[in-house]
């Protein structure tokens, strides 16, 4: 949530974000394969805690095999590439550019001969020939890309996470064909078998949108019943969708870490352009949480669901087809343990195997059926691991804070994480109630962590503290009550907060140089709005620096927020009461105290928003 909120303690990166396509795992061969048995899960110590690779991790996320199942191909976010995989014997036999930083998704054209990859972090697609193991061409999408899906007409389509919207490339010219309005944050993409719809999930916006490829438009946007949505898959006959998800409590006090965060997989009924929700289910046991759903998997037959939670470090098997002898009341999924931060998730073709991405672990876990003997799931299992090789050195990994900020462990009850508050680093879209804040005001926006957040102390809403350490402590004993965290484990999240970037603005020019719209908003923002005198600083933030614009009773002075990334952290406002910030301006600004703005016109205060969109 917002540095204020509880979750700045422990501050992300993670290889933002997840997280990602972890669920275009079924593309092609799946469709065909022969009914087997369920994968078992085998029995492993629901006490042991996976620990991140010691010596750096590759950053395994998004999984793919071609339709035969001979090659596997991981996206390895923390080296920027792709790596090329012979899963017949667990070895790593090529590495491909990906044309960019941090690729958390993958997609193969029909033929089998392109790989297409999203880059978060850098905001580019890379299309990469495999035949020449080369980037053919690489398009210029900035706003953090996420999901990827490609048609059999050599179209492409791209989430883009920052910008809610989802774009259609060509991939043979590369050209930018058109951009689809969309959900808030859109994340995983997954083509129906027929061809005729796109789905695509909402994380923060705790949705679905439904785009018709023939008019290329958004002809459906499903309400969800959670949000922090990472991950999807389909039936092979396209009549269900699986859904991993959480669903937030925030309209209570957090006196209870074990009742902020429910873990969820939502079952889907679709229809052509309709579709509702069939099951919620719960994917938490009685004492022990399923934090961070994330990649989803399902066998050929369309009944059973594997899930990725990357919080708990395990994978559970969800059965979906509910028996007379359950209807009473729910079962609780099996679970096992797997690597550090497990994300992406596949069925290798042919149906006795799944193998998921331990992000942080530097490991592919593999788990398969030896001896199957039928559909009902008999049989033994095994869990091995694949090494994906060693990390490139580098001392700007932040790998023991990333562990923190996505394990479940550090919270009693393990329900949640960091991560589940501040996804990717980001904002959840929520107000808290935090009930160890004892002054007011009650409801609280989640801040976004990423950039030199440091430099905006004090912390809270607030500001009550001016050391970050305390801060740490505070929020640790007063909202996920656990124990207080060691020097080491606070400087590494210390580090963590300090060094965690912001991508590179979307709203900028391609040179990333201000448009001219945001400098004319600039020239205002220093002098005829105002905006200056208390938005000040490298962060544009009010250091040390309280202040009264009337969202409050009066008197009640809150912190000056900082301005960078402000433009991916709606909604705004210390309750997130503003959707967007024309809101803050035109419906929530009654004592017309934020500066001068109520003196500008339409237009100047257009380019004003446009110059805070830019920083």
């Amino acid at each position: 949530m917002r540095l204020d909120n509880r979750l700045v303690l422990m501050t992300a990166l993670i290889a933002p974000v997840l997280m990602l396509g972890a669920c275009l795992a079924l593309v092609g061969g799946c469709k065909s394969a022969p009914a087997v048995a369920a994968i078992r899960l085998p029995k492993g110590d629901p006490g042991a805690q996976p620990q991140p690779a010691e010596g750096g991790t590759r950053g395994p996320s998004a999984l793919l095999f071609t339709a035969d199942g001979s090659r596997l191909y991981v996206a390895e976010e923390d080296e920027n590439d792709v790596a090329v995989l012979d899963p017949e014997h667990g070895t790593v036999i090529d590495h491909l550019p990906s044309g960019g930083a941090q690729p958390t998704a993958l997609a193969l054209s029909r033929d089998g001969k392109t790989l297409v990859i999203a880059n978060t972090f850098s905001g580019t697609v890379g299309i990469v020939d495999g035949a020449s193991r080369t980037v053919r061409s690489t398009v210029d999408l900035p706003g953090e890309p996420r999901g990827v899906a490609v048609t059999s007409s050599d179209v492409a389509y791209i989430s883009v996470g920052q910008l809610d919207q989802v774009i259609e490339i060509h991939l043979k010219t590369a050209a930018v064909i058109r951009r689809i309005p969309v959900g808030h944050c859109p994340q995983s993409l997954l083509l129906a078998p027929n061809g005729a719809f796109l789905y695509c999930l909402n994380r923060t916006g705790g949705s679905l949108s439904i785009i018709d490829i023939d008019s290329n438009r958004e002809v459906a946007r499903l309400a969800l019943p959670a949000t922090n949505l990472r991950g999807m898959a389909l039936t092979p006959d396209g009549s269900r969708l699986c859904v991993a998800g959480m669903q937030a409590h925030n309209d209570r006090p957090t006196e209870q870490p074990e009742a902020i965060w429910s873990n969820v997989l939502l079952v889907l009924r679709l229809s052509g352009a309709t579709g509702s929700v069939e099951r919620v289910v719960t994917l938490d046991a009685p004492d022990r949480g399923a934090a961070d759903p994330c990649g989803v998997a399902l066998d050929s037959a369309g009944e059973t669901a594997y899930v990725t939670l990357s919080g708990s470090h395990e994978v559970a098997k969800v059965p979906l087809h509910v028996s007379k002898s359950n209807e009473s009341g729910p079962t609780v999924p099996e679970r096992v343990h797997v690597g550090a931060n497990p994300r992406g998730i596949a069925i290798r073709p042919g149906g006795r195997e799944l193998w998921i991405g331990n992000h942080l672990g530097s490991t592919l876990s593999v788990i398969a059926n030896s001896k199957p003997t039928g559909l009902a799931g008999n049989g033994e299992s095994s869990l091995r691991q694949v090494e994906l090789g060693p990390a490139t050195p580098s001392p700007n990994r932040r790998l023991k804070g990333r562990y923190l900020f996505t394990s479940a462990h550090v919270v009693r009850g393990g329900h949640f994480s960091c991560d589940s508050c501040h996804p990717d680093g980001g904002t959840d879209g929520l107000s808290w109630r935090l009930s160890h804040v004892k002054e007011p005001p009650e409801l609280r926006n989640t801040r976004d962590l990423r950039g030199s957040l440091l430099l905006t102390g004090p912390y809270g809403w607030t500001s009550r503290e001016d050391d970050f350490e305390v801060f740490v402590e505070d929020e640790v004993s007063g909202l996920l009550k656990t124990r207080l965290l060691r020097h080491p484990e606070v400087h590494a999240l210390w580090d963590l907060v300090n060094e965690t970037p912001l991508p590179r603005n979307p709203y900028r020019a391609a040179d990333g140089a201000l448009t001219e719209s945001a400098r004319r908003g600039e020239t205002l923002f220093n002098g005829t709005a105002g905006c200056a005198g208390c938005h000040v600083g490298d962060m544009r933030g009010g250091t040390r620096r309280k202040e009264w614009v009337g969202t409050t009773p009066s008197g009640q002075l809150l912190d000056v927020p900082h301005l960078v990334g402000a433009y991916e952290s709606a909604p705004y406002l210390h309750d997130g009461r503003a959707a967007t910030l024309e809101d803050i301006f035109n419906k929530y600004n009654p004592a017309r105290r934020h500066g001068k703005a109520d003196a500008l016109t339409p237009a100047q205060l257009a380019d004003v928003l446009e110059y805070v969109r830019e920083l």
